[in-house]
């Protein structure tokens, strides 16, 4: 059966491993191609997603999150998500497919809940559980509130925030050819800022928390669920690494660092006001804690203005070998 959910993915994976040569506009939309998994022939609720190695050697997590949820918006019939809670098992393997299983949970007036299981192999990787909604009907009397923004997003600037590229080129020379086309590609499909940058050779400490913004660098379709789901994948990026900031002496580039994802939530609180090509978004990460080995990251996403768009919650292992 798997053989027949297979089909094309060989020439895919190899058009993501040439996504970097491209311009902006290529990329994006073979970042979103690339998160699109493809359904199987004989079971509507089975997919199979391609992977890529970003110097890594192992899948990045946000791409198991933004390929899970996709699968899991192709079972909920236009419905977007509002929420998901996603746990890691064991590292994804980047040479082979993988295979995504949606259990459908429920299908109320408002509300579809999935179950989504990848795996390689037969062995399970990650889960998640998926919540979508449908569009509010306009006939409920709707509360809303903001809390004011703190911190560098009040004065909302990204234009004179750093790029990501400026900010890791003095280091090229200590990263290998993959993290090179990762970090450094000016074609990149996301475009990233960041105020208070800590270099990945840096020692010092810092408080526990980062600001930047976020901006898809090319067009792309004005559908809330690739939005959603495209900040999923971002959203993992560069997470749990804010809580080595306040530990004088740990560096991001540290051969001895160990850090990987164990469960990601997120809450899309206004997804259909994500336009992630069209306007930034502020990025406020904060790592309230670090103990017994792991660490523990909130991140909120704002448009300007102040409307929270998103928020998300992460914990990984934090270690020191």
């Amino acid at each position: 059966m798997m053989q027949k959910c297979r089909s094309g993915l060989a020439m895919r994976s190899a058009g993501n491993r040439r996504r970097f040569a491209a311009g902006a506009r290529e990329q994006v939309a073979a970042l979103l191609a690339h998160l699109r998994v493809e359904p199987c022939a004989a079971d509507a609720d089975s997919f199979t997603g391609t992977s890529v190695d970003l110097g890594w050697g192992r899948v990045y997590g946000g791409q198991t999150m933004a390929q899970a949820l996709d699968a899991a918006h192709q079972t909920c019939g236009g419905r977007v998500v509002h929420s998901f809670t996603a746990y890691f098992y064991r590292p994804g393997r980047t040479d082979a497919p993988m295979d995504f299983r949606v259990a459908r949970l429920s299908d109320g007036r408002n509300l579809s809940c999935r179950s989504v299981t990848a795996s390689q192999g037969g062995e399970a990787v990650f889960s998640a559980l998926v919540s979508c909604a449908a569009a509010p009907d306009g006939a409920a009397r709707v509360l809303e509130h903001e809390r004011p923004i703190t911190g560098g997003l009040g004065a909302w600037d990204p234009a004179g925030a750093p790029r990501l590229q400026d900010l890791m080129r003095p280091y090229a020379d200590m990263m290998p050819a993959p993290l090179k086309d990762l970090y450094l590609n000016e074609a990149a499909p996301l475009e990233l800022r960041h105020e208070n940058y800590r270099s990945p050779v840096d020692g010092a400490a810092y408080e526990p928390d980062t600001t930047s913004y976020l901006r898809v660098a090319a067009p792309m379709p004005a559908d809330a669920r690739a939005h959603a789901t495209l900040l999923a994948y971002a959203s993992d990026w560069g997470m749990i690494s804010t809580a080595l900031r306040p530990h004088e002496g740990v560096r991001f580039f540290d051969k001895n660092v160990r850090l990987a994802t164990i469960s990601h939530s997120m809450t899309f609180h206004r997804p259909d006001d994500l336009r992630l090509d069209e306007n930034y978004v502020g990025v406020r990460v904060l790592a309230p804690s670090a103990a017994r080995g792991r660490g523990f990251v909130q991140s909120e996403y704002f448009a300007e203005g102040g409307a929270l768009l998103a928020s998300a919650s992460q914990e990984g292992v934090l270690r020191i070998t």
